[in-house]
């Protein structure tokens, strides 16, 4: 029992992994308040579950290619409020073209979508989560890099627990979600 009790002790205050990581330059721009960033995806070369893009959603079905475009706008529009909601004294975001202080390109390389049946069933929240690799660049106005992260095969929650019919969009909202957390979190452990 005391095993038992020991082991579940250390694995709920175990430090979370990261899967975010400094690659150049100073983070710590996330915490600085009053400043904002125009925020912009860029989905260049993007690989989902081992093929490129665009291959992919056509071999889903028609539907999906032409969502895309939508399904991307909503996914930028539920980071945006997220990364604000959590960075409250921080950099706040802005829509991609807003006037700001710092531009933020998040370069999105690889998704894995995660799977409906995983989400609704597994036992972990992570079952059936999106994965995300990306690379996200802070730049000033002028187009000086003042840092650059890399995100490595990301999971995020498979569904939340008022989402009963989780999707693809929902799952890449959250994994999205879990990025902007970390790199807010690193960026205030870096401060």
């Amino acid at each position: 029992m005391i095993a038992l009790l020991t082991f579940v002790v250390t694995v709920g205050f175990a430090k979370k992994k990261l899967n975010v990581n400094v690659v150049s330059g100073d983070v710590s721009v996330v915490c600085q308040e009053g400043k904002t960033a125009a925020v912009e995806f860029n989905y260049d070369d993007l690989i989902i579950e081992g093929k490129p893009a665009q291959e992919y959603l056509a071999n889903q079905s028609a539907n999906h290619l032409k969502d895309w475009p939508e399904d991307n706008r909503k996914v930028a529009t539920f980071f945006l409020e997220k990364w604000n909601e959590k960075n409250k004294d921080g950099l706040q975001l802005l829509e991609k073209g807003a006037k700001a202080d710092y531009k933020m390109l998040i370069h999105v390389t690889y998704l894995d979508l995660g799977s409906t049946a995983g989400a609704m069933w597994g036992l972990k929240r992570t079952d059936g989560g999106c994965i995300v690799t990306a690379t996200i660049t802070i730049s000033d106005q002028r187009g000086n890099r003042i840092c650059k992260l890399q995100v490595n095969e990301l999971k995020g929650d498979g569904q939340k627990f008022w989402d009963i019919g989780t999707n693809e969009v929902n799952r890449r909202s959250y994994a999205y979600e879990k990025m902007a957390k970390q790199v807010i979190g690193l960026a205030k452990e870096k401060k």
